[in-house]
């Protein structure tokens, strides 16, 4: 038997073409079918920044005077439906991966040992494993990043309303993207980037970025040091 470890793209492709070559596969996925693209990452940043620019083009509208009041966000309830979309896609590739003949098991708590792998205590004997476990946010090591009120893209959906303010850490396209779409939402963004912003792009494209973050408070070459809680509020120190 072959056991791959991973329900995302590469783990899912991997099962179906060893099980539709006639061999016996177990994928073993902890969350949901679909990967990081689905359940935190380019899906979610799509979803969240197509309700954001309906926003904008609100705004536009309002200036236009084609209409007299921009929609509030209604975050819980668009988490919600997003949640709701994200599991019936995962429930497809669910049912198309077990019909091409690849098992699957869910479980939390994992390891291999030789060519054991033990989910959650039960034990599967296998003639190789694939290992295609995915990628985890980088996270600094500073005191209070575990405090209550800091997220990731992976626990962002346990955010239960919108802050008046956010500090968004990173200078990549992620966080940019998360930016625009929480200013866009209401919320007062500081945007802290070690270096420059989106560095690993080309330069011509910067200040085009630059505007569409126009209410964004930019901080670049600024590390963060901590995080503290007070009562309901984070304070973070750069």
């Amino acid at each position: 038997m072959i056991v791959v470890l991973g329900g995302g793209p590469a783990g899912r492709t991997a099962a179906i073409t060893l099980a539709l070559g006639g061999l016996d596969v177990t994928l073993i996925e902890k969350n949901g079918i679909g990967g990081q693209c689905l359940h935190y990452g380019c899906m979610v940043v799509c979803a969240l920044n197509e309700a954001a620019r309906v926003l904008t083009s609100a705004r536009r509208l309002e200036d236009l005077g084609v209409i007299e009041n921009v929609p509030h966000i209604r975050f819980p309830a668009l988490l919600y439906e997003m949640k709701a979309i994200q599991d019936k896609i995962a429930g497809i590739l669910d049912a198309e991966t077990r019909g091409s003949g690849v098992g699957i098991v869910y479980g939390k708590e994992g390891r291999i040992d030789g060519t054991s792998v033990f989910i959650d205590g039960e034990r599967f004997a296998a003639d190789a494993v694939i290992a295609a476990t995915g990628s985890h946010p980088a996270i600094p090591d500073v005191p209070g990043i575990n405090t209550e009120g800091v997220y990731t893209p992976h626990t962002l959906g346990q955010m239960s309303c919108l802050p008046d303010e956010m500090v968004i850490i990173g200078g990549g396209i992620m966080a940019a993207e998360f930016s625009y779409i929480f200013q866009e939402f209401g919320t007062h963004v500081h945007l802290v980037s070690r270096s420059g912003l989106l560095k690993n792009l080309d330069p011509k494209l910067i200040p085009m970025i630059r505007k569409e973050l126009g209410n964004t408070s930019i901080h670049e070459n600024t590390s963060l040091i901590s995080i503290e809680r007070e009562e309901t509020l984070s304070q973070v120190h750069l």
